[in-house]
């Protein structure tokens, strides 16, 4: 399947990217203890784009710190409705070296935190290396820029 970076912008505008949360299990209790962040694209009921097939084309296109601090609120939403249920759930989300290279995500991360401050501190950011889509960092930069 391929995708294109307009098509990508035009899911992100009509609010197709969404989050699906992967259950992090402790191996030692057995429990849930937290959850992964996964941003996914559902064009439609039936219709899921693979991450395979917009993550890359958006980490070139230089567009993963848009994704990232548009869906950020809606993160902050669904943490908040999380911990009402389990105040000891973390919840990570995986950012890229572009979305650490933009000094908006920190404003947005502190923004956030400090308009609804979470108690126990959460566990809210991990990073990803974009090689494990098959595209290294400085390429990337590269090509965004």
């Amino acid at each position: 399947m391929q995708v294109t970076a307009a098509e990508i912008l035009h899911a992100l505008d009509q609010g197709e990217l969404r989050f699906f949360y992967q259950p992090k299990v402790s191996f030692l209790t057995g429990q849930v203890s937290g959850a992964e962040a996964l941003i996914r694209w559902q064009r439609d009921e039936r219709t899921i784009v693979p991450p395979d097939a917009f993550i890359p084309v958006a980490l070139v296109h230089g567009l993963v710190p848009e994704i990232t601090q548009s869906m950020f609120p809606r993160l902050v939403e669904d943490f908040q409705r999380i911990r009402s249920v389990n105040a000891a759930t973390t919840v990570a989300l995986n950012v890229t070296a572009q979305d650490l290279d933009t000094p908006r995500l920190l404003a947005l991360v502190r923004e956030r935190l400090l308009e609804h401050p979470p108690a126990p501190p959460p566990q809210l950011i991990t990073t990803t290396p974009c090689h494990r889509y098959g595209i290294g960092p400085f390429e990337a930069q590269a090509r965004r820029g």
